[in-house]
């Protein structure tokens, strides 16, 4: 588990750590797996066709590598962090793009989660929407179990606003 003490305040207690759901990782991986498998085994008939076939076969791999580092960067940059006092939010939306954002409890006026499909349902991922007093929504995609993570931030928000 990485270091967030660099993000936390002094004295804030971190409560709970929430990554993209691993089952979603390894569904959006396989495919590109699969892809180096069936180069790898019709690598032969590619060498056959000589300088093409050895760029056509480059090609893919660098292709599936790139690939698997964005979904590696995708699930290690796509945190949420919950504190005693406050929401963390790590988001990467492009490939060179990352956000950080922070909110209290108490500016949280709307949460809801949702299931993705049928795979979300199965594997229990989803994503979790956050709605703010001030008009701005924040989406947080593929999370596991986003339902448990719901209801722990309810009773903080209630815990928060009882103070």
């Amino acid at each position: 588990m990485p270091n967030f003490s660099r993000v936390l305040e002094e004295n804030e207690e971190l409560l709970a750590v929430a990554y993209p759901a691993a089952s979603y990782l390894l569904g959006k991986s396989a495919p590109w797996f699969f892809l180096v498998a069936l180069d790898a085994f019709l690598m032969w008939r590619l060498f056959y066709w000589g300088r093409i076939g050895l760029i056509i076969f480059s090609a893919v791999i660098l292709i599936v590598l790139i690939r698997l580092l964005d979904l590696i960067l995708f699930s290690r940059n796509n945190v949420l962090l919950l504190t005693a006092s406050r929401l963390i939010l790590f988001k990467r939306s492009g490939f060179f793009q990352k956000k950080a954002s922070d909110c209290f409890y108490t500016e949280i006026h709307n949460l809801a989660y949702r299931f993705r499909g049928v795979g979300g349902k199965i594997f229990h991922y989803g994503d979790l929407r956050l709605d703010f007093k001030n008009g701005e929504q924040e989406i947080v995609e593929y999370l596991s179990a986003p339902d448990k993570l719901e209801t722990k931030i309810v009773a903080l928000i209630k815990k928060t606003t009882l103070k």
